[in-house]
């Protein structure tokens, strides 16, 4: 099925898409946090290797560990939660 619109029509939709409210909202989002996203990737990518190289593999696979149960206690927490709320 195909839906007519007219140029003008369209125009407006391509118009409303450029307006500088997107663009401030854009610029909110990249701005967003103190710390600059590329910074905070560099600074917890040198943490993990230093953690690495300091406590070797079986540190990471106890830190694996550790999340993989925070994970799934958090998982479980929110589904009670979500069927308390639903019900």
């Amino acid at each position: 099925m195909q839906v007519a619109t007219s140029p003008s029509h369209s125009r407006a939709i391509k118009d409303g898409l450029n307006t500088s409210s997107s663009n401030e909202s854009l610029q909110a989002t990249k701005q967003s946090g103190v710390i600059p996203l590329y910074l905070s990737v560099v600074a917890l990518l040198v943490m993990a290797g230093l953690f690495t190289i300091a406590g070797g593999l079986t540190a990471v696979i106890y830190t694996d560990f550790a999340q993989v149960v925070l994970m799934v206690l958090g998982a479980c927490f929110v589904t009670v939660t979500s069927e308390n709320c639903i019900n």
